[in-house]
């Protein structure tokens, strides 16, 4: 029996490639699970105060907050390049002083489409007034070194901003910043549309992709095993 080294080692390579890329896939299936089962659970707990929250940015990333205090309406900035459905548009963002911290969080309210032109100011529904209690989730947000750009509509009422750190904003939030931004609840007055996905891929997909890389590891040995059974059958003729 003469073996085709070139074939064998063409052959082993893309089955233990695949087979690799598989059981990965599988493992970020698992990943997303328990992803998914942490954050169920974190959602039906209770909001904790500023001062509650765990350090650690692993157990902090969206973990139930609850301020009280009052929006700072005259301070609201809009997210650039959002989409949601197809739309073009913002997501509103205002800080909220909580009193009993005082500091100033960066609330995301959700999505508001583009006005008529980019240079017309979005319609964004106005805020309650007042002091009011407010429920959220804490988004962990990626550290910006440099101020982000800003950019004014023609009326000057609002600011167009290209990051959502509140450590990058500055002036535009005042003072004693808290140092990462809250998504307010949806069931809040204030709340607007939104699509804030917790994993952009599903696990049953990552379950998918798996068989499909399985389905492919086989073929290879078949096609491997059906060629040198006829390669073989044919010398020995």
């Amino acid at each position: 029996m003469r073996i085709n080294w070139k074939l064998t080692i063409f052959s082993i390579f893309f089955l233990l490639l695949f087979l690799r890329l598989g059981f990965w896939q599988i493992d970020r299936s698992y990943e997303k699970e328990a992803l998914i089962k942490e954050d169920k659970i974190r959602r039906v707990q209770s909001g904790l105060p500023i001062a509650g929250l765990p350090e650690a940015l692993s157990q902090l990333d969206g973990q139930p907050i609850k301020l009280t205090g009052y929006f700072m309406a005259e301070r609201t900035v809009l997210l650039d390049n959002v989409v949601l459905n197809g739309n073009v548009g913002f997501e509103v963002m205002v800080p909220f002083h909580d009193t009993a911290s005082g500091l100033n969080v960066l609330v995301n309210r959700g999505f508001v489409q583009m006005g008529r032109t980019r240079a017309d100011a979005p319609a964004v529904p106005p805020l309650l007034i007042g002091e009011q209690t407010i429920e959220g989730n804490v988004y962990v947000t990626k550290r910006v070194n440099e101020k982000t750009e800003t950019m004014d509509f023609a009326d000057n009422q609002l600011r167009i901003v290209l990051s959502k750190d509140p450590l990058a904003l500055g002036d535009l939030l005042g003072s004693n910043v808290f140092n990462h931004l809250v998504r307010l609840s949806e069931q809040d007055p204030n709340a607007l549309p939104r699509y804030w996905p917790l994993v952009t891929m599903k696990p049953e997909k990552h379950f998918g992709y798996a068989i499909t890389w399985f389905l492919m590891a086989i073929a290879v040995a078949i096609s491997f095993s059906v060629f040198m059974y006829q390669t073989n059958r044919e010398k020995a003729k």
